[in-house]
């Protein structure tokens, strides 16, 4: 398995509250995370928090598709979409930095981008595939 397809099963999973693959992938201790997207920007948290705002945000939004942009042994870049239920519906793009060190995600770094469309419209996918 990829560090792409580990990463993104950690998420899945992660937003389910089985941390799992988290707890075996990411740093206990080490780990810091910033995100700069359109709901926490600027916060930096560590992976405590970081499991406490996946479980938050996994009452409301949708996990898309990832897409992985680069990877190597010390670096990983992923594009994901993402879609938040509610009164309104919203769509984000987000762009995941995640940052190895003997094969433990040490840092990331999240940006989203608030998309003023449906992003799965003309593709052959749709958002009841990842629900």
């Amino acid at each position: 398995m990829t560090k792409a397809e580990e990463a993104e099963k950690a998420w899945r999973k992660g937003f389910r509250g089985d941390f799992s693959i988290v707890d075996s992938i990411f740093h206990q201790t080490k780990f810091r995370a910033l995100d700069q997207g359109a709901i926490y920007h600027g916060l930096v948290v560590d992976l405590d928090t970081m499991k406490t705002i996946w479980l938050s945000l996994s009452e409301t939004a949708i996990l898309g598709p990832f897409r992985t942009i680069y990877e190597n042994e010390e670096f990983l870049c992923m594009h994901m979409l993402r879609k938040y239920k509610g009164n309104t519906l919203r769509f984000q793009a987000t762009i995941i930095h995640l940052k190895y060190e003997f094969d433990k995600i040490v840092h990331s770094e999240v940006i989203s981008q608030e998309l003023d469309y449906d992003p799965s419209e003309g593709q052959d996918w749709n958002w009841e595939d990842y629900e």
